[in-house]
């Protein structure tokens, strides 16, 4: 069974860049729409979790990070 967990939107700056976190594991991103949607772990949470969350009729699903260190 996947392990499914809500993000909720904590903070939206002027930029326009928002942060996200998990309430179950302590998961926080931060995602940029422009120029190039972004997205930068902040804390890991739980690696292994699915996360989900959206507004405003859009939803980030199943989004695939990596770490700096995997990076090429």
């Amino acid at each position: 069974m996947e392990n499914k967990h809500a993000m909720i939107l904590e903070r939206t700056y002027p930029s326009g860049n928002e942060v996200w976190s998990c309430p179950i594991c302590g998961r926080r991103i931060m995602f940029s729409y422009d120029p190039k949607n972004d997205l930068v772990v902040i804390e890991q949470g739980d690696f292994i979790a699915s996360h989900f969350g959206g507004r405003g009729g859009m939803e980030i699903n199943s989004v695939e990070t990596k770490l700096e260190k995997d990076k090429p």
